[in-house]
Formats: structure tokens, sequence, C-alpha cells
């Protein structure tokens, strides 16, 4: 008798146990993807970034996202990019970076790419896919993603449509390679100055004017002490987006393609954002008074040469990509 109590006992402490480890729900391993950038909480990179970590997040059930360091939180450009580098940080973008790989500064040099629609086929193509897997094991990190933030153009005081009318113009560039070759390509005298500078430069007769990016030359204001805005359209702002070798060597197959398809969505995000932006812009500085000027750009690829030959490392590089139809 005392054996069956004690059986039937056992068992009531089986069964009334069973229901509470069935009923607790596995603990979901979240992973935090520490990714920086440099730009404020309204541009479109930070903007985009928001959509990337909401994207991962629904993918995973929450088991991947992304901790965002905005606006140089988390360190300076040169920190974050050796931070990536030691694996101390997981994610960044940053323009392309010559020091790791000499001709990769090829790809911000002057009339590399025709228009947004080379750029994309650019992209796609095995050459550039090529390109960017030497880049990569050259710097030590893994690039998934390259996006554009828009041509560079020139705003300058006076009108100008050919090489010939940028003679002796002095243009403002910016103090490191490639972009002093802004005013090689264009047959300006280029003069290097601190961005903060060049509005009271252009004011006061310093400089004839500048070469940005027009929604920089409209939020800097240079609008007001210019004429004319020339769609030379000289040089692609490129931005690369890599993670660390330590964290995608962690990942298996499916979260690498995961982390991918984010940048992926971030780097349409930034490119549609810049495209768009380009058009207000125009119609921007066409309100304030200013002259659209549409020039003849063979006149500024016909010097290509002059810069080639300052750059040699780049030939290969211009040969096979203005190859792409």
């Amino acid at each position: 008798m005392a054996y069956l109590i004690g059986s039937l006992m056992l068992g009531f402490m089986i069964l009334t146990s069973v229901p509470t480890l069935a009923g607790s729900a596995p603990e979901v391993k979240t992973r935090e993807i520490e990714i920086a950038h440099m730009f404020a909480l309204d541009d479109p990179h930070h903007v985009a970034m928001l959509s990337a970590d909401k994207f991962l997040r629904e993918k995973t059930n929450g088991r991947l996202g992304f901790k965002i360091y905005p606006n140089g939180t988390y360190g300076n450009q040169s920190n974050s990019i050796q931070a990536v580098r030691m694996g101390t940080l997981d994610a960044f973008n940053q323009g392309v970076q010559p020091e790791f790989y000499k001709p990769i500064g090829a790809l911000q040099g002057p009339y590399l790419f025709k228009n947004y629609e080379h750029f994309q086929k650019v992209k796609k193509s095995d050459y550039f896919k090529k390109l960017i897997g030497t880049y990569e094991a050259g710097m030590g990190v893994k690039i998934v993603g390259v996006a554009h933030f828009g041509f560079r153009h020139a705003a300058l005081r006076k009108e100008a449509r050919n090489a010939a009318d940028f003679k002796g113009v002095k243009l403002r560039v910016s103090n490191f390679a490639p972009y002093p070759e802004a005013a090689v390509i264009l047959g300006a005298i280029g003069t290097p100055l601190p961005i903060g500078d060049v509005y009271m430069a252009i004011k006061t007769g310093v400089v004839d004017g500048t070469e940005n990016p027009l929604p920089q030359i409209y939020t800097m204001k240079f609008h007001e002490v210019t004429s004319n805005i020339i769609l030379t359209g000289h040089m692609l702002s490129l931005n690369t987006y890599f993670v660390s070798t330590k964290l995608w060597n962690s990942l298996s197959k499916e979260d690498q393609n995961l982390v991918v398809e984010a940048h992926n969505l971030i780097t349409r995000t930034v490119e549609q954002a810049n495209e768009q932006q380009e058009q207000e812009y125009l119609n921007k500085f066409k309100e304030a008074g200013l002259k659209i000027i549409t020039p003849d750009t063979k006149s500024f690829v016909d010097r290509l040469p002059l810069v080639l030959q300052k750059y040699p490392e780049w030939n290969d590089i211009y040969k096979n990509i203005r190859a792409i139809e």
C-alpha cells in the first residue's frame, strides 16, 4: 500500500511539473550590432539605418538589430575605422580610403562615372565586385555596401560653359586627394580652403567659387555669394559600408545575408534621397535667382589625361569602368 501511495505521489509531482517546463518560452539571445556614423539625426543615412534596424529585428524576431551611434558620438572618423579593423566596433561607413589600397582612389576621381545609371550598372558588374574584394582585403574589413551621395558641381560668381571659361577661375577645393583634381579637370586654379572659410572667401573675392554637391552648396549658403550653378557633375561622392571581420566570421551564412540585405536597404534609401534632393535644390537655386548652366562636359573629360598622368595606378580602373555601358 505504501509503495502504491508513493508511486502515485511521484507521478503527480512529474505531471504537475511538466506544464511549467513546457510553458516557459525559450530565451531569445539578441545580437546588437554596433554601427557608427558621422551624420546628423535628420540625415538620410541615419534615417536609413533606423529602417535597416527595424528590418533586421522583424526578420529575426528580435534576434538581430543595430545599436546606432550617430553624429560622431562613437568617435571620429579615423578612430572609428580603426575600431572596425580591430573588431572593437562592428560597423562604420566612410568614403574610399586609398591608404589601404592606392588604386581605389580612382573611385573618387573625376568623370569616372558617366551618370547615376552608369554607376548602378558598374556596381553590379563582376569587375567592380572583384575591385571591392581587393580593397576590403587591404583594409581588413568586410564591405557590405557602396552608395553614392551625389555628383559634385560648381557654384561660381561668373558664367562658365566649358573648360576655356574656367581658365583663370580661382576655385575652392578640398585639401586632400583626389579632390584638388576638380580644378585640374575643369581647367581652373585650385585654391584649398577649409569649408568654414568658403562663404567669406567667395564674398570677398579670394576665390571665384567652389565645387560641392548641390545640397551642401545650399545648406552652406554658397548660393548667396554666387550667381551661377554649373552642372559639371565632375566627381561622384561615394560611401562604403563595412563590418569587422570579427563580426562577419561570427555570423551564420543566413545572418550574413541579412546584414547585407539591411545595408542594401540603407544604400538604396540614401541614393534615392540624394537624387531627389538634387532636383529639390535645383528648384531652390532657381527661386533664389541663380542661373543653372549645363556645360560642355566633353571639354572637361578631354582633360582626363592630365589627371591620369598624376595617378597612373588609376588607369586600369578607368579603362574597365568607363568601358561598361
